[in-house]
């Protein structure tokens, strides 16, 4: 045999031995999971098939839809984006862009079901950027603590991610557009390819790093103290938000003032209105930021301006800038004037500046999905996270809300977890859905520390460098997972991937689930009181997941092999994205010829790969 047969059959032998043991490690874990589920899980699963089935309660459905949306054809955009970066000798070129689908659901009510009408491409909307950016200023753009571990230039634009950051604002934008458009035109219900509780937590970047601060807004600059009432919003108060929580309590100092348009407040009052204590107050209002927005004298509070005008200013910043960039398509859109060193320049926009942005975009769109009466819903294809088996599971255990069982090592991750229970038990038919849990749970977890279980947030540095706790936004986002296509034959189960949802709470759909959240409350001395909404078990019928499960089911035509079991328009809204960025490439690629003239300002390896032979 030869050194190479030799090689080739170690590897095969190995590989095999490894397979082997990830099968029993499969079957170990789907064994535990399948237990699991039925001495426990099986209470937070929901049968969607069944419920749907019953024309009683599909009728209940549908009047619930009317009186939410206040009609019975309920227009849609489904929203997804595409984004690259190309690099050449010279330049590099960020490319972003989204793509919304449009249609239209009708409740039909003898008998009752619903019907999906796609509408034409014509109808369809799409918003693109290119950006190219000469090298000798690619340092405004990229993070150079990477410079000493990168050579190559792609890879340095692939660590900055300013191109998948310009892509998410292009989706946020499109669906803020959509959403403010007038009554007769905006869609009832947006559906976005992307975790929208995670972008909301993702952009909250350090403000010390954003240098977008001294941009001029009409009569005025963007200011420090702006992006932290950026921060403290969305505001609504039929949900407490913001909540008096340890984290960020100075939120709600903010949204008090923006909302009253109290001029002061004494500490004697707002301690005796939040069942706080003054000194713990007094703590956050020695807060680096809330020091920046409060005056506090004599134990009286005053805002330091108007921040309710402040918000209106942010937000018209945001429209402005991407109505320069995506409508306008200005060439120098993602750049202004800054000082430095004593001397004025222009630079580019850095990906903190970009996220500054987005986190504008998407507490706005938020509000104005509240405000108009707009389903959002979130729709992610792949994860590895653990936020409903570990996270959610976990600490509801620690609190008392459910029973403590004892189970082996389950599958790695919740979609692994789910699909294996959904190929093992018959009777779960889709669509079904497990129940939905405050976002809140992506962050807030249970760790064990010298052998002392505690309830945490994620670590993370503070504006000052240091790190604390902090956690996600509770009573904003709903999330569930769910599988919309399952047939059983005789020998196994054809099933689709399980998909995660992220839906916005409203409390117009979901103010029985916010009345029953009383008795989950959560404390920390780190995070302080957590109150996130709660919706129970599979007992009682959950009107917000319900409406978002049978849209979604109606949607989910399964004409695709490849994406069987994800809602038909969300595939549709990707094709655009990627037809969109095939006609692009060529526009991209060709920029390079205005280049050619200068022969010197190429290498030998270009000149030599783009001549004749």
């Amino acid at each position: 045999m030869s050194i190479l047969s030799e090689i080739f059959n170690y590897y095969k032998e190995s590989l095999d031995s490894s397979i082997e043991r990830y099968q029993e490690l499969c079957n170990a874990t789907a064994d535990n999971g399948l237990k699991f589920h039925n001495e426990f899980l099986n209470q937070l699963l929901i049968n969607y098939n069944n419920v749907f089935s019953k024309p009683h309660t599909m009728g209940l459905i549908n009047e619930k839809i009317k009186e939410y949306f206040q009609n019975d054809h309920l227009e849609f955009v489904a929203i997804d984006g595409t984004c690259s970066a190309d690099p050449f000798s010279d330049f590099m070129v960020f490319f972003a862009a989204a793509y919304g689908v449009r249609g239209e659901i009708h409740i039909e009510t003898q008998p009752p079901k619903l019907k999906y009408e796609r509408w034409s491409m014509e109808q369809d909307v799409s918003l693109v950027s290119y950006v190219p950016i000469p090298y000798d200023q690619y340092g405004d753009v990229v993070d150079y603590t990477h410079e000493n571990f990168v050579v190559d230039d792609k890879k340095t634009a692939n660590l900055s991610n300013i191109h998948t950051k310009l892509m998410l604002l292009s989706e946020i934008y499109l669906a803020y557009e959509m959403a403010s458009s007038s009554v007769s035109k905006s869609p009832k219900i947006i559906f976005m390819d992307m975790s929208v509780s995670g972008v909301l937590m993702n952009t909250d970047v350090n403000l010390n790093k954003v240098h977008l601060f001294g941009h001029p807004i009409e009569t005025r600059e963007l200011s420090k103290i702006d992006g932290i009432v950026v921060y403290a919003h969305p505001f609504n108060a039929e949900l407490g938000l913001p909540t008096t929580k340890k984290y960020r309590r100075w939120a709600y100092l903010v949204n008090l003032f923006a909302e009253t348009k109290k001029k002061s407040i004494t500490i004697s009052d707002l301690s005796e209105h939040t069942n706080i204590t003054e000194n713990k107050w007094i703590m956050t209002l020695n807060d680096i930021y809330a020091k920046q927005i409060f005056d506090m004298k004599n134990g009286e509070i005053t805002p330091k301006f108007d921040f309710a005008a402040s918000w209106f200013d942010s937000v018209r910043f945001f429209e402005d800038f991407c109505n320069r960039l995506f409508h306008k398509r200005e060439n120098d859109a993602l750049l202004y004037s800054i000082v430095e060193n004593g001397e004025k320049r222009n630079r580019w926009m850095s990906p903190e500046d970009v996220s500054f942005l987005t986190a504008i975009g998407i507490r706005a769109l938020i509000e104005k999905c509240w405000k108009n009466r707009i389903m959002l819903v979130g729709v992610v294809k792949d994860s590895a996270s653990k936020y409903f088996s570990r996270h959610y599971i976990g600490v509801m255990q620690e609190i008392g809300c459910y029973p403590k069982i004892d189970v082996g090592p389950l599958p790695w991750t919740d979609r692994s977890l789910l699909e294996s229970l959904s190929y093992q038990l018959e009777t779960l038919s889709a669509p079904w859905a497990t129940v939905e849990f405050d976002s809140v749970f992506m962050s807030l977890r249970l760790e064990e520390e010298n052998n002392k279980r505690l309830i945490r947030g994620i670590k993370w540095p503070d504006v000052s460098g240091n790190k604390s706790f902090f956690v996600n936004q509770e009573r904003l986002f709903a999330r569930s997972l769910s599988q919309f296509f399952k047939m059983n034959s005789k020998s196994k189960a054809l099933m689709g991937h399980v998909v995660f949802l992220d839906r916005l709470i409203d409390p117009k759909l979901d103010q029985n689930c916010i009345n029953n959240s009383n008795n989950t409350q959560i404390y920390t001395d780190e995070l302080g009181h957590i109150n996130p909404v709660f919706f129970g078990d599979n007992t009682n019928l959950n009107y917000g997941q319900a409406i978002a499960i049978c849209l979604l089911n109606v949607l989910t035509r399964n004409l695709y092999p490849e994406v069987i079991g994800y809602p038909d328009p969300l595939h549709k809204a990707d094709w655009g994205a990627k037809s969109v960025k095939r006609k692009v490439d060529g526009l991209i690629r060709s920029s390079e010829i205005a280049f050619r003239s200068k022969p010197l300002k190429r290498t030998f390896r270009t000149t030599r790969d783009s001549s004749r032979k």
